[in-house]
C-alpha cells in the first residue's frame, strides 16, 4: 500500500522552482494547492473525526469543512489563517483550464505564501489539537449535540457555486434550518438521557453533509464540462 503524501515533499520541490518563468509559477500554484490541502486532509483524519471525502475536494471545501470544526472551540481563528489559501482557491479553475494564463494575475509573490506556509500548518495542527481534546472532555450527548450542530453549520454555510444547483442547495438549507429549531425546541443539554429527538436530528444532519458533498462533487463535474466546452468553442471543434 502506497504511504500518503507529505506536505513538506511539496514545499521541497517549491524550492527547486524558478519563479521568473510562467511554467514555474503554474507548477508552483499546484504545489503550494497541493501542501494546504494535504495537511488540512491529514488533521481532519487525525483530529477532527469523520469527513469523509475531504481527501476528494477542492481546497475551499476542505478549508469550510475544518473551519466548521474550529468554530466549536473558544477563540478566533486568526485571519492569516483565514486568508493564507485563498488566492491559491481563485488561481486554481484558470490555472487548471487556461494554458496560458499567468499566476501573477491572481498572486503578486507566490514565494510569501511558501515562506508562511510551515507556520500555517502549525496553528491549524494546533487549532485541531485544540479540538481534539475539547471533544475528548465531552459527554456521549453533548457529542451527540456538538456533531449534529457542527454537521446543519457545515451545510448552512455551503453555497451553490452555479445557479443550475441552487434550488437543491436551498432544500437542503430549509431541511438544515428545520433541523436546528428541531435541536433547540426538544432537546435538553442539561439532562443526561439522550432524547429520541436528538438521534434523529444527528441523522438527518450527517444525511444533509451527504446531500452537499455530492452536490459538490456534481459541481466539479458541470465546472470541467464548461471549461472543457470553452475550449473546444475555441479551437473551432
Amino acid at each position: 500500500m502506497s504511504q500518503p503524501p507529505d506536505p513538506e515533499r511539496y514545499l521541497e520541490l517549491f524550492d527547486k522552482l524558478d519563479l521568473d518563468n510562467i511554467e514555474d509559477r503554474r507548477i508552483g500554484v499546484h504545489l503550494l494547492r497541493n501542501y494546504f490541502s494535504t495537511v488540512l486532509t491529514d488533521v481532519a483524519e487525525e483530529k477532527l473525526g469523520s469527513m469523509t471525502s475531504i481527501n476528494q475536494d477542492y481546497l475551499d471545501e476542505q478549508w469550510r469543512q475544518v473551519r466548521a470544526k474550529f468554530e466549536s472551540i473558544p477563540g478566533q481563528i486568526p485571519e492569516e489563517i483565514e486568508i493564507l489559501p485563498f488566492p491559491l482557491i481563485q488561481a486554481r479553475n484558470p490555472v487548471t483550464h487556461n494554458d496560458r494564463y499567468d499566476p501573477r494575475q491572481e498572486i503578486s509573490d507566490l514565494q510569501e505564501i511558501r515562506d508562511q506556509a510551515p507556520e500555517w500548518r502549525r496553528e491549524v495542527e494546533e487549532m485541531a489539537e485544540a479540538y481534539f481534546h475539547a471533544w475528548e472532555n465531552k459527554s456521549p450527548k453533548e457529542s451527540l449535540i456538538n456533531l449534529a450542530e457542527q454537521n446543519l453549520q457545515q451545510v448552512l454555510s455551503s453555497e451553490p457555486r452555479f445557479d443550475k444547483f441552487a434550488n437543491e442547495y436551498s432544500i437542503a438549507h430549509e431541511a438544515a434550518k428545520e433541523g436546528k429549531e428541531k435541536l433547540q425546541t426538544n432537546v435538553d443539554p442539561d439532562r443526561e438521557r439522550i432524547e429520541k429527538e436528538l438521534v434523529e436530528v444527528v441523522e438527518i444532519a450527517q444525511s444533509l453533509v451527504r446531500t452537499i458533498e455530492n452536490l459538490e462533487q456534481d459541481e466539479i463535474g458541470y465546472e470541467d464540462y464548461l471549461a472543457n466546452d470553452v475550449r473546444d468553442r475555441m479551437l473551432g471543434r
